[in-house]
Parts: structure tokens; C-alpha cells; sequence
């Protein structure tokens, strides 16, 4: 019953996410979808049972889907803003349901090398010919990769301390590149390196 009860919250509070974040007028409301999607993923997965495989192997489908879902969303400008609560929601679920815990952890490791390249500015030197005057322009690619990558990594990687070690890694490099005064291209990068270090040591913590 109790069960039974969790998960009918949590597909209330999945609905609602979904509405929230494709309705097309107000702004601010994408933003409150995103913490729906993510408790109402944590409360559907906890309401399963473990003995009975079928809805384990349903949602790890279909949150498949939806980072494939989600990184199209990402290469198309006008679907952009809804990638990072597809991505994550979807990474969460996935790393959560799936079987093939070795794959997924190389994945999303691939997932936030990529992301962390195009957060730095290495990319620019490639791109521009003034890269230190210039924005990044694929910044906005970044912080859905990391994340995604990040959740991917921590919930399926077997090696813990070393999740561990990473994410306070990014925790100190995001508070040093926040604090440095020195360049503001390393400034600008430091809340994302710093949330994606938060997120995988709040993952890992709580596995």
C-alpha cells in the first residue's frame, strides 16, 4: 500500500514536471519542472520492487529514449532550453534502472569529458582567432553534458572513492575558479564546475 501510494505521487509530481516544463509562456515555471522530474523519478523508482524486473527494465528503455530525447533537444536551438531537465531526469532514471553499470560509467564519463571541453575555453583556440576577447559560444552545450555525464558516472560506477575524489575535485576547482581574479573566462565556468561537483558527491553520498 505504501508503495503503491509512492508511486502514484510520484507520477502526479512526473506529470505536473512534464506540463511545467512545456508549457509555453512562463519562463520561470521550466525551472520549477526540473526538481518535479527529479523527485518524481526518485519516488517511481523507489515505489518498484526489485524482485520484479519487467518495470526496472521499462524505465531503464525509456529513460534511454529520453537522453536520446534530450541530446537532440540540445542540437536544436529552439528545443535547447528544454535539454537539461530531459538530460538530467532521464540520466537520473537510467543510472538508477539499468543493468549494464560498466557501460553506463564509461558513458558517462566520455559524456562529461565532452562537456568539460566545451566549458573551457580550449575549444576557442580552435574556433576563434581572438579566443581570450570572445564568449564561448558552446557553453550552452556544456552544463546538460556534465551533468548528465556526472549523474551517468556517479550512480553506475563501482569505484566510489574514486567518484569521490573527482567530485571534490570539481568542488575545489569550481570554488578556485569562482574566486581567482585573474581571468574572467575561468570565473564564468566556475558555478558549473562547482554544481557538477555538488551533484556527483550528493549522488555518491546518497547510493
Amino acid at each position: 500500500m505504501k508503495h503503491k501510494r509512492l508511486f502514484t505521487f510520484g507520477l502526479i509530481l512526473f506529470i505536473s514536471g512534464v506540463v511545467l516544463l512545456f508549457q509555453p509562456k512562463v519562463a520561470w515555471l521550466r525551472g520549477v519542472s526540473f526538481p518535479c522530474l527529479l523527485v518524481a523519478v526518485l519516488m517511481l523508482t523507489s515505489a518498484l520492487d526489485r524482485a520484479q524486473p519487467l518495470g526496472w527494465r521499462v524505465i531503464e528503455i525509456l529513460s534511454g529514449i529520453g537522453l536520446l530525447v534530450g541530446l537532440a533537444c540540445l542540437l536544436i536551438s529552439d528545443l535547447r532550453r528544454y535539454s537539461m531537465q530531459i538530460l538530467a531526469t532521464s540520466a537520473l532514471a537510467f543510472g538508477i534502472s539499468t543493468i549494464y553499470l560498466r557501460a553506463t560509467a564509461i558513458l558517462g564519463g566520455l559524456i562529461s569529458a565532452v562537456g568539460l571541453f566545451l566549458l573551457l575555453p580550449l575549444p576557442l583556440l580552435i574556433f576563434q582567432e581572438s579566443p581570450l576577447d570572445r564568449g564561448n559560444p558552446l557553453r550552452p552545450f556544456a552544463l546538460p553534458l556534465i551533468l548528465t555525464g556526472v549523474l551517468l558516472f556517479s550512480l553506475s560506477s563501482s569505484r566510489k572513492v574514486l567518484v569521490e575524489r573527482l567530485a571534490l575535485g570539481g568542488i575545489f576547482s569550481g570554488l578556485f575558479f569562482l574566486c581567482q581574479p585573474f581571468w574572467e573566462g575561468f570565473y564564468q565556468v566556475g558555478f558549473q564546475i562547482l554544481l557538477s561537483g555538488l551533484v556527483g558527491f550528493i549522488t555518491i553520498s546518497h547510493r
